[in-house]
């Protein structure tokens, strides 16, 4: 038996040193998006190299206006299949604290106003990302209806204390500068 050798050495360090230069310059042409604010090119360089970190940081760096959204709904519109399935995997990674939830919530309400369902089924694994979001999506609104009964509460309570009223400015000086201000049973106790 002869078994010939053929040294492939030179051609896989070659292919190696190309697809390094490709992500070198994927990797700048995301650095520039970011500095440059241009949204819709740096979405695409975060869902091409596949950083969940620098997509976290193109969304966060988007401004919460009707037009920013139109243009995230934009990109997520004109994304593969495979980069929706990327984009429903960071939204439900970043759902899993507190700090990222809006952001995580962000895309995927993005993703679920732009792409049709029957398009959203055809994703793989879609239906499995969207259900492990469903609890988190639970606890944050129940996080984010306790805070809205606190801020009421915290409202009930100044407007109790009289100091949500207009007159107040002109009783907290009255208070501050006279005993008169006070009720007749605390003046005659503080005299």
């Amino acid at each position: 038996v002869i078994v010939r050798w053929r040294d492939t050495s030179s051609a896989s360090g070659a292919q190696a040193s190309a697809e390094a230069e490709q992500s070198l310059q994927e990797e700048q042409a995301l650095a520039n998006a970011l500095a440059s604010g241009a949204v819709a090119s740096a979405f695409r360089a975060a869902l091409a190299l596949r950083r969940p970190r620098a997509l976290l940081t193109v969304l966060q760096g988007l401004p919460s206006t009707d037009a920013a959204d139109a243009s995230l709904r934009d990109c997520v519109r004109a994304a593969a299949d495979d980069d929706l399935a990327f984009c429903l995997e960071c939204s439900r990674d970043w759902s899993t604290r507190a700090a990222q939830a809006l952001t995580g919530h962000r895309l995927l309400h993005a993703v679920l106003r732009a792409v049709p369902a029957r398009k959203l089924a055809a994703v793989p694994r879609a239906r499995s990302l969207v259900e492990a979001l469903l609890p988190y999506a639970v606890r944050h609104y129940e996080r984010l209806d306790r805070l809205l009964v606190g801020t009421h509460f915290l409202g009930y309570t100044l407007s109790s204390m009289r100091l949500l009223r207009p007159d107040a400015a002109s009783a907290a000086t009255a208070v501050g500068s006279s005993a008169t201000a006070m009720p007749p049973r605390a003046a005659e106790t503080v005299r």
